[in-house]
């Protein structure tokens, strides 16, 4: 994601969670061909695009780092 690179991803729970509809996935062989025949900059370019922001908005670890202070501060002030 980090590298604007166009992303191919295996088929599964974790990756659609994080990639969500910003990559193309296979779950054989021939899906990957089949993704390597249809490759377009445009394509590459808009999902980079959308990826980058993902990684600003969402896995920023200033943003992580945050979160997980908030919920042991939390948890030391009895809640939770």
């Amino acid at each position: 994601m980090g590298a604007g690179a166009y992303i191919a991803a295996h088929d599964n729970v974790f990756n659609r969670s994080v990639l969500r509809e910003h990559a193309l996935y296979f779950t054989t062989a021939d899906d990957v061909a089949h993704l390597m025949k249809t490759y377009n900059e445009e394509m590459r370019d808009a999902f980079a695009a959308a990826n980058r922001q993902k990684l600003e908005q969402t896995y920023n670890w200033n943003l992580v780092g945050r979160a997980y202070l908030t919920i042991f501060e939390t948890l030391l002030n009895g809640g939770g």
